[in-house]
């Protein structure tokens, strides 16, 4: 531990250290607490020596390890500056502290250890102790006699062996023998009602505990001699009666707990003695109603506890004495009536009376989880008086109950729980119900069956900074129910079960990496994909949301569905009219098309192998540029071809300038490369112009399988006529008409060839 030289704070509990080495802790200089409660350690020794050298160790834990003796030689150690030792449930069975020297101990705690004996002469070595806690030992008290701790305030005897009874003489000379002591715990006794005065007599507590006692009955002067007493505590008593006067003499009484009783009824003026009571627990009592005089006297009261009191009915004179009052707790009872003098209203009644009028400084109001089933909602002004009501609690009572309530007399409510309170009514047509408290800082929707939220449920909510929604069905968390939400600072939305789709892309990138919002737990939120398991949020990757083309698919589909509909209706109703307009507009094409035609430099490109050269020469291009009745232009390779260019640009440029492609086919035709690419190129310009600019001459018979290399050219062959050169020159005159025809397809009869001529 060399490195942790300025630890403060060292929790090593919960192992399975049995010993410390002497110079383990060293290093520590400026430890102050230490916890090695919960480990297997056994000799107290060594860890006082460990910790020996530790100046400014003033906490150490040592609770719930094998320690059964507090010295094992006769060496003093001194834990100078040592405040509290917890040494509880260990198995001290005899309590020395004479080998320890700890000067400024103040607390020490020794709880549950079996211990029998006490050697009273070692508290000398503690002479600073404040608070001892001797509880659930079988220890007699009578040990404490002739001890001598003067600054002792705090004592702890409760459930012990044997327990406190009415022979008090003992306890009395124990408490007498301590001049500071001001709180007493006797938890677990069996002093009766009767006898709790002595105690009253033999010391000035301030603080009484007396919880688990079993009392049954307080009677008039019980504590009366607690003149200084501030707190106590009689819970869990089986207390089913107190009488009038049971208070009388206790003038400084601030807190009174009396939680867990059998209580059923208070008489009228009961704790008027207690004119200083600021905090009264009366929860988890049978109290079904309250007297109209009960808290009569209470003008100082601050805080109220009725919970789960089985209250049925509240009269709006019940809380008139208490002026101060700033936190009423009502929640778990079954509140179904109010009365207002004589005249008993319902709380299903639309004519319900303010009970809360008489309570204008009351802060905190709590009035979940009434069992009682409300028909109709309650008059508009239930909650007029509370005007400096800043807290609300209606969590568990059905929303209908609240519909006519008016909330304007909740001018300062910062924080309404509403958690509970729509699950058996439709969430969205209760949204008005929320809208009326838009002023509130801190709003818990929590468990509400929430699936859906409306957009614009918080808009008008500027001051909202805490927003609770866990525990719902929502699905998918919109953008813009946040938006209107600019003070924003904490959002739940932990326990809902998230769909791991598009829809929460926003909020799994704004949740994660907003600044201003703090989303609590929200490593641990879960969503539900296409697989049937829970997927952990965050974790889920959603990065293919941010290229979503959801929108534009819908805005294409719908544009195409529109226009089909749109052309459906008009071929439907206008169908003749459609087909004129079709074919006139198809003519007018045809026209344009066979107009641009006639822009050709050539008429002609003649596509050859150089075999087959004097055939060409010697017939074709006498035939067709030197003949009387109409003259071809015609592109020749060695003629026409530009020179320095390479030599497929020029074939490119020729077939592209003129209006048909003459292939001269020939079996040596078949074995030329250029030959192969020209037919390439003509084939490609029938495909893609979808022109007929082929003609195909066979000089001599060629069989099927040797045009398998051109694919192209024999497909269109196929589809097409072709001329063959006659073996007969009979048929030579035949050949040039048909070939003449073929080049003339296209052109008007009454239009003149139009040539381009290259300069």
């Amino acid at each position: 531990m060399s490195d942790l030289r300025n630890l403060r704070i060292l929790d090593i509990q919960h192992n399975k250290i049995s010993t410390i080495q002497s110079t383990s802790l060293t290093p520590l200089h400026h430890l102050q607490e230490l916890d090695l409660s919960l480990n297997k350690i056994t000799n107290f020794t060594t860890v006082a020596e460990a910790v020996n050298n530790l100046t400014e160790l003033s906490s150490l834990n040592l609770s719930a390890n094998t320690i059964s003796n507090l010295s094992n030689s006769q060496r003093l150690r001194a834990l100078q500056s040592l405040n509290v030792l917890d040494l509880s449930y260990n198995s001290i069975g005899d309590l020395d502290l004479s080998y320890l020297y700890m000067p400024n101990l103040k607390s020490l705690m020794i709880m549950q250890n079996n211990m029998r004996a006490i050697n009273a002469s070692s508290f000398n070595s503690v002479p600073k102790l404040a608070m001892i806690n001797f509880d659930k030992n079988p220890l007699n008290i009578s040990f404490l006699l002739g001890i001598q701790l003067p600054y002792l305030t705090e004592l702890h005897w409760s459930s012990m062996r044997p327990q406190l009874d009415d022979n008090l003489s003992i306890p009395c000379q124990v408490f007498q023998s301590l001049p500071k002591l001001q709180v007493l715990y006797i938890m677990h006794s069996k002093i009766s009602s009767s006898k709790i005065g002595q105690i009253g007599e033999c010391t000035n507590l301030t603080s009484l505990i007396l919880s688990t006692s079993g009392l049954r009955v307080l009677s008039k002067g019980n504590f009366q001699k607690f003149r200084y007493l501030k707190v106590l505590y009689l819970n869990k008593c089986k207390i089913n009666t107190i009488w009038n006067g049971t208070w009388i003499g206790l003038v400084s009484l601030h807190t009174l707990i009396l939680e867990r009783n059998e209580l059923a009824f208070l008489q009228d003026k009961l704790f008027s003695p207690l004119i200083g009571l600021e905090y009264l627990d009366l929860s988890k009592n049978s109290l079904t109603y309250i007297n109209n005089e009960a808290f009569e006297g209470l003008r100082n009261l601050k805080t109220l506890i009725l919970k789960d009191c089985k209250i049925a009915v509240i009269k709006t004179k019940n809380f008139i004495y208490l002026g101060s009052l700033t936190f009423l707790d009502m929640q778990d009872n079954c509140i179904s009536r109010i009365r207002k003098i004589g005249n008993e209203l319902n709380f299903n009644k639309r004519d319900t009376k303010n009970p809360f009028i008489n309570l204008k400084h009351l802060e905190s109001l709590d009035m979940s989880y009434q069992n009682q089933r409300y028909k109709d909602p309650v008059s508009k002004t239930l909650f007029k008086g509370l005007q400096s009501l800043k807290k609300l609690n209606v969590q568990g009572i059905p929303s209908s109950f609240f519909i006519n309530v008016s909330f304007t007399f909740l001018s300062n409510l910062t924080d309404f729980d509403m958690s509970e309170t729509f699950q058996r009514s439709d969430f969205n047509s209760s949204v008005a119900l929320i809208q009326k408290c838009n002023q509130t800082r801190y709003l818990h929707l929590d468990n509400n069956e929430i699936t859906n939220l409306p957009e614009d449920i918080f808009t008008g909510f500027n001051l909202l900074e805490k927003l609770s929604l866990k525990k719902n069905k929502l699905r998918n968390i919109s953008e813009k129910f946040v938006k209107p939400l600019l003070q924003l600072r904490n959002l739940d939305l932990s326990m809902n079960p998230l769909l791991c789709y598009c829809e929460n892309y926003w909020f799994h990138n704004w949740s994660e990496f907003n600044t201003q919002v703090q989303i609590p737990f929200l490593k641990s939120y879960t969503c539900f994909g296409q697989v049937a398991y829970e997927i952990n949020f965050i974790n889920q990757d959603l990065s293919f949301c941010k290229n979503d083309l959801s929108s534009l698919f819908f805005s294409v589909s719908f544009v195409f569905t529109l226009l089909f509909l749109v052309i459906s209706l008009v071929v439907v109703k206008m169908k003749w009219s459609v087909l004129y307009i079709y074919h006139m507009i198809k003519v007018w094409l045809q026209w344009k098309i066979q107009r641009e035609k006639r822009l050709y430099m050539y008429d002609a490109y003649i596509s050859y192998c150089s075999d087959d050269e004097d055939w060409v020469t010697e017939e074709l291009l006498p035939h067709l540029e030197s003949q009387d009745r109409h003259k071809y232009n015609i592109c020749f390779k060695p003629r026409d071809f530009t020179p320095g260019i390479y030599h497929i640009d020029n074939i490119q440029a020729a077939i592209k300038n003129s209006r048909k492609t003459i292939c001269i086919v020939s079996r040596n035709y078949l074995k030329s490369q250029w030959c192969k690419v020209e037919a390439e190129i003509a084939c490609s310009r029938v495909f893609y112009e979808k022109e007929d600019v082929l003609l195909v001459v066979f000089l001599e018979e060629i069989p099927d399988f040797r045009l398998s290399a051109y694919h192209k050219l024999r497909k269109l062959i196929k589809q097409n006529t072709y001329i063959n050169w006659p073996e007969e020159p009979e048929g030579n005159e035949f050949f040039w008409f048909k070939l003449r025809k073929a080049l003339d397809a296209g052109i008007y009869e009454d239009d003149s060839m139009q040539l381009c001529v290259a300069d």
